[in-house]
């Protein structure tokens, strides 16, 4: 579910916690008890090309994967995005998983070239703006810049892979020759016994 399509700048953490504080104050008393997971999309200057609730959990988790976070900023053509759940608890504090899914994303980051500025983990309606974010704390590689860091000159995968499957095929058919040969062999060697019986 798209939540928004803000035209809106994104420059630090706190911006993202009192946008998403706003979506989650504006639900409903018995929503607001439940995990939600957000993706928000941006483009090049960093603007918010889209808010999509990604997954409403229970009262302490979200089931969520890395191709549902990434779908909606592949079909927008994003650059980056940020991802924000919140604590239904109010401890902003990352657990475990919450790390190790961060970690999941950053490396489904990579391999999209859309980079993944943040994960930033809201507390509860009462306390306003109060939240955690990888990125301030120094927990996640900023990768904005991940397009400059990849080759310039196209790698030639198609090439590389066409030669050496034709290595594999030439070494296969000498092996294949070599066997026949000696089973060749063998089979002559039993002929002969049994002309001798």
């Amino acid at each position: 579910m798209i939540i928004s399509e803000k035209p809106d700048k994104i420059s630090s953490a706190l911006d993202v916690a009192r946008i998403m504080q706003d979506i989650i104050a504006a639900e409903h008393e018995t929503d607001q008890d439940r995990e939600h997971f957000w993706a928000i999309g941006l483009n090049t200057n960093n603007k918010i090309k889209y808010i999509e609730l990604v997954s409403l959990g229970g009262l302490d988790r979200s089931n969520i994967t890395p191709r549902e976070t990434f779908r909606l900023a592949m079909l927008r053509a994003c650059k980056s995005i940020i991802v924000c759940h919140n604590h239904p608890s109010g401890n902003t504090t990352p657990s475990v998983e919450d790390r190790l899914f961060t970690k999941q994303l950053e490396g489904a980051g990579q391999i999209l070239g859309i980079a993944v500025l943040d994960h930033i983990i809201i507390g509860d309606v009462i306390q306003k703006y109060r939240y955690y974010s990888f990125a301030d704390e120094g927990k996640i590689d900023n990768l904005a810049n991940l397009p400059n860091q990849l080759p310039q000159e196209p790698v030639k995968i198609n090439e590389i892979t066409a030669e050496s499957i034709n290595t594999k095929c030439d070494t296969l058919e000498k092996r294949i020759k070599k066997i026949k040969s000696q089973l060749d062999k063998r089979k002559g060697i039993s002929r002969r016994n049994e002309n001798i019986t």
